[in-house]
């Protein structure tokens, strides 16, 4: 989300803190008078018209006196904060930053809002891909064997989305089948996350906020313009507030092994629009040792350094963390979630997008894919029931059933899971070299 990692790094940081000075601003105003509110409260009894709905903002408000001048604009910060709340959107009751600090008209909100922080760029500014042009795979010729590439399938039809086109855009509303589905890639925490965008009998397509939560791509949803977090497909502030869109198991691999795999899929082809695609705008990222500085707050959980590479799962509200060096190490092993047995395999053979200045040509990280099997191989049945969805998992089958993961970073996993228990070294798990 934050671009501009070419640029020195005191010029980085400086603009990190820019965009937290105005939520801190926010938080808190500077006015030496006792009375004055805090710019988070927004009250409705003084706010201008950046605290009224969009389709009242263009109303001209009374002259004010100066007093009230004092009172309620206490520095520049919180004049531009009202300021940009002031402008209108297509919907009435837009969640966009930074609208989302209004209390009046967001009293509850699901995170921290004041977490949510401006990632640089406006509400689309990374373009999301809306009317994506699907290609036959052997049609391709500019995506290199060890590529990272996501593969999404959805009623035995597969769509692949070339990182070197995420990295530029992260969010493609898209249709596989009857499905239609959005499909995210977070650079900041190496995630990919895959939704099904339907709610109830309303479809929805997302756009980029602008805005980061802990470091971590957040949404909107154009019907109604509230936010939500790209780990979990969860509205956390504005009109759909709480609602879950599911998750569809994503994963990433080697372009080399997604033709082998799925020879008949159809590609996102590059967009029109001018972008340097296959290279890395986050050259080096992958090497950094903290979270990006001024996107993340708080402290970090200890088990493991920030940027350890984990793949995190998440059944029955039980959530589960494995480094993935031990995957690496084993190969194969099965891990206990929330009831739900899942094997995780590793290939070598795919690069990191987020390491040298051409996508293609990073560290070989390998992939990660995560099955569910049958806990017991021994038993007598040939079948194990997904506790969710009531579907068989053959264990026997050529084509185990996926479940969603994320192959991400420790730093982002454990902020969004702080409950999360960690598998190590020292802890006996079932492993196998298959």
């Amino acid at each position: 989300m934050a671009r501009g990692l070419r640029t020195p790094p005191v010029t980085l940081i400086v603009t990190a803190l820019v965009a937290i000075a105005l939520v801190a601003a926010a938080c808190g105003s500077t006015v030496d008078e006792p009375s004055a509110t805090p710019a988070t409260d927004l009250p409705s009894t003084a706010t201008p018209a950046a605290a009224t709905p969009a389709a009242e903002a263009e109303t001209t408000p009374a002259a004010a006196t100066p007093s009230t001048v004092i009172e309620y604009y206490p520095d520049a910060n919180v004049r531009e904060l009202w300021r940009r709340m002031a402008r209108p959107r297509p919907v009435p009751n837009s969640a966009l930053p930074p609208r989302h600090l209004d209390l009046d008209r967001f009293p509850r909100t699901l995170v921290d809002r004041t977490l949510i922080v401006a990632g640089g760029p406006p509400p689309d500014g990374i373009p999301p891909v809306d009317d994506p042009s699907l290609v036959p795979a052997d049609t391709i010729d500019w995506v290199a064997p060890e590529e990272a590439v996501l593969a999404l399938t959805v009623e035995d039809v597969t769509h692949l989305y070339p990182i070197q086109i995420m990295v530029w855009h992260e969010i493609v509303n898209d249709r596989i089948g009857d499905t239609p589905v959005t499909v995210t890639y977070c650079p900041l925490c190496n995630s990919a996350v895959a939704y099904d965008r339907r709610v109830d009998n309303r479809l929805l397509d997302f756009g980029n906020s602008g805005s980061l939560y802990q470091s971590a791509l957040v949404m909107y949803d154009r019907q109604t313009e509230s936010l939500w977090t790209h780990f979990d497909g969860r509205a956390v502030v504005g009109e759909l507030l709480g609602v879950e869109l599911e998750i569809k198991p994503v994963v990433t691999v080697s372009w080399a092994d997604a033709l082998d795999r799925w020879p008949d899929a159809l590609v996102l082809d590059r967009p029109g629009s001018v972008r340097p695609y296959g290279t890395n705008p986050y050259p080096s990222y992958e090497g950094m040792d903290e979270p990006l500085p001024g996107y993340f707050s708080g402290d970090v959980d200890g088990r493991l350094p920030p940027r350890a590479r984990v793949v995190g799962l998440r059944h029955n509200d039980v959530a589960v963390a494995v480094e993935r060096s031990l995957i690496e190490a084993e190969g194969s092993l099965v891990v206990d979630v929330g009831g739900l047995a899942v094997r995780l395999d590793h290939r070598p053979g795919t690069r990191s997008p987020l390491d040298g200045a051409e996508v293609a040509a990073g560290v070989d990280v390998g992939s990660i894919t995560a099955v569910a099997v049958d806990p017991d191989p021994d038993s007598d049945s040939d079948s194990d029931t997904d506790a969710d969805s009531g579907s068989e998992l053959d264990s026997g089958s050529a084509d185990p059933v996926p479940v969603p993961m994320l192959d991400t970073f420790w730093f982002a996993w454990a902020a969004y899971n702080p409950d999360t228990a960690l598998v190590d070294r020292s802890e006996s798990i079932d492993s196998s070299t298959g």
